[in-house]
């Protein structure tokens, strides 16, 4: 699992990483990734809330749930 917030639209960023060319240093390895789950947020700061949320726990179990 990749979580990431942004800005862009989220085809592009998708794309971006499964592109070899798009110097994401991370995910570039890996061609096949796709959205398992979208969170939109009203602001910047409720999207690191979240993002930051997600990260502390470390759970795949979690997330798939």
């Amino acid at each position: 699992f990749y979580v990431r917030m942004t800005s862009e639209p989220i085809i592009e960023r998708i794309t971006k990483h499964n592109s070899s060319t798009n110097g994401l240093h991370y995910t570039f390895k890996t061609k096949d990734w796709q959205i398992f789950h979208l969170i939109e947020c009203e602001t910047v700061g409720q999207a690191m809330k979240i993002e930051k949320h997600i990260k502390k726990i470390k759970s795949v179990i979690y997330l798939e749930n």
